[in-house]
């Protein structure tokens, strides 16, 4: 944030090396816990943004789902050994099936539950901005919807939302220049149009856009 890191990544770091150190320790008694920590650490590096990459997609939570594979694997092992070596196996299999039964039962309401949010642009977005209000993209992309669905009213103020976060970009002047403009608001629509223009001076689109 304005050039520094995040005071809560401070501790996401100590947390990081004091994982690695357990890591290293543990190599010499199994590389087990090595091997899915290792794993875990490097699928999940790049969306640390401890090193700039230029991808905003990288942020998406879907790509940490294959690194935490990583923290399952040793913990699988682990219960799995211990069961065989208790002796209590037997004992233990209708129990097992029973929990196995009702995590799947949970996980199956989760995800129908789940699938409302990813119904539309709208449901998916909104959802963003219920947790993270300051969130340009999810302006701009639920603008869009509304946009494309003729809800122009709704999209003029979500354009606005996403000018008022970053007054640079280009996508949130044009796009409410072209709503204000399919609203009859024309020295609005000319306003934006010529805002956008400021910003990409040699983007011909906006000037098409402001001649219409």
């Amino acid at each position: 944030v304005n050039g520094q890191m995040p005071e809560f990544l401070t501790y996401y770091l100590i947390a990081a090396v004091l994982i690695v150190c357990v890591a290293l320790l543990s190599i010499k008694k199994t590389r087990t816990v090595a091997f899915g920590i290792g794993f875990y650490l490097i699928v999940i590096f790049p969306m640390l943004r401890l090193v700039p990459v230029n991808s905003q997609y990288l942020m998406a939570d879907r790509y940490t789902y294959m690194a935490h594979l990583g923290i399952i694997f040793p913990l699988v092992i682990g219960f799995s050994k211990s069961i065989e070596n208790s002796g209590f196996l037997s004992k233990l299999k209708i129990p097992a099936w029973v929990m196995f039964f009702l995590l799947t039962a949970v996980f199956c309401q989760a995800t129908r539950n789940y699938c409302k949010v990813w119904e539309s642009s709208e449901t998916l977005w909104t959802r963003v901005l219920k947790y993270y209000p300051n969130v340009l993209t999810a302006y701009y992309n639920r603008a869009n919807y509304y946009s494309q669905n003729k809800k122009y009213d709704l999209a003029i103020a979500d354009f606005s939302n996403a000018i008022n976060i970053d007054k640079k970009h280009f996508g949130s002047w044009n796009n409410r220049g072209f709503a204000y403009n399919v609203t009859g608001k024309y020295e609005s629509a000319v306003y934006d149009f010529t805002e956008a223009a400021k910003i990409e001076p040699e983007n011909s689109e906006v000037y098409y856009n402001r001649g219409i």
